[in-house]
Parts: structure tokens; C-alpha cells; sequence
């Protein structure tokens, strides 16, 4: 089953195989504030 780890420090996100192979990255857009409330 394929997973997700969100990197808050530099705003992105990886997608890993079952294996735990990289198979994308991508920017992200985080909110500053509990529930993106900012």
C-alpha cells in the first residue's frame, strides 16, 4: 500500500511505495495556524 510523509519543515510531500521507493514529490501548501484558520 502506497503512503504519503508531508516534510512541514521545507513544505513537501513524498508518495513511497510498499517498498518505501520514492515514487513523487511535490511542493506543498501549509497553513501556519490548528486548522488552517491563519
Amino acid at each position: 500500500m502506497p503512503f504519503v510523509i508531508v516534510d512541514k519543515t521545507h513544505a513537501k510531500v513524498f508518495v513511497l511505495n510498499r517498498r518505501g521507493q520514492l515514487r513523487g514529490a511535490a511542493p506543498a501548501l501549509l497553513g501556519l495556524a490548528r486548522g488552517d484558520i491563519a
